[in-house]
């Protein structure tokens, strides 16, 4: 599970940083994103628009979805991967 450490704004968009020591990682948050999920093959993308919990990924019928990163240990519990982004 990433680890949210912190948000930073210079000015001119959103970082957020996930993992800590060697694995740490500074992501662009998209304007749009106010959701981020992790699917069970521990991919990670950024929503426009609260996702649903399919079979196996997290969807959503409007808005925008992108790629955010991929984790390198998939969960079984990936369903409560979801997280409001501030």
């Amino acid at each position: 599970m990433p680890k949210i450490l912190e948000i930073e704004k210079p000015g001119y968009g959103r970082y957020m940083f996930v993992g800590t020591g060697e694995t740490r990682q500074r992501l662009w948050v998209p304007d749009w994103a106010r959701w981020m999920a992790q699917s069970k093959d521990g991919t990670w993308c950024w929503y426009s628009h609260h996702p649903v919990a399919g079979n196996e990924y997290w969807w959503s019928q409007e808005g925008f979805r992108e790629f955010a990163y991929m984790s390198l240990i998939p969960r079984n519990d990936w369903q409560s991967m979801i997280y409001k982004v501030q």
